[in-house]
């Protein structure tokens, strides 16, 4: 009983850890990609007719640790595929461990130059308890008072 225990364990570290080098984990590629195809599909569609794209947890937006999610220009949450209880939440204060407000900087760059990047500190999915660095790439729905937004983690 006690070696199928092990040898259980040792299998499901393995395959972990395989994950991890098979490369599991979002890139700054990934998100700059995933943000601009967020963008161009809901500058196509609207933001009404993306909705239920955008929510999909098992759709193109969400992949490996990252998903883009949607806010808008005065930082209210609008579709957030991962946590759906976020929608309609002002963040616009939200701050990190380390007292940034990495959210009025998601709005300081879509005012301003319309994309770039933003460094805080966060959780990281499946990781109780600890938070990690992580970058977000922030894009402006050009002609429209929405921003698109993926990160991801600094290991």
């Amino acid at each position: 009983m006690k070696k199928n225990f092990i040898l259980t364990l040792f299998i499901s570290v393995l395959l972990g850890l395989q994950s991890l080098i098979a490369g599991e984990t979002a890139t700054r590629e990934e998100c700059i990609q995933k943000v601009q195809e967020v963008v161009a599909y809901i500058k196509e569609k609207g933001i009404d007719a993306s909705f239920d794209t955008l929510m999909d947890k098992d759709g193109p937006f969400v992949w490996k640790d990252s998903y883009v999610f949607v806010i808008t220009m005065t930082g209210t949450v609008v579709a957030h595929p991962v946590i759906p209880t976020l929608n309609g939440g002002d963040f616009s204060g939200l701050i990190d461990q380390n007292g940034k407000m990495f959210v009025n900087e998601y709005l300081a760059i879509a005012r301003g130059e319309g994309q770039g990047w933003v460094d805080y500190v966060w959780t990281k999915p499946g990781v109780e308890g600890k938070v990690f660095p992580k970058d977000s790439f922030v894009m402006k729905v050009p002609g429209m008072d929405y921003i698109a937004i993926a990160g991801y983690y600094l290991e």
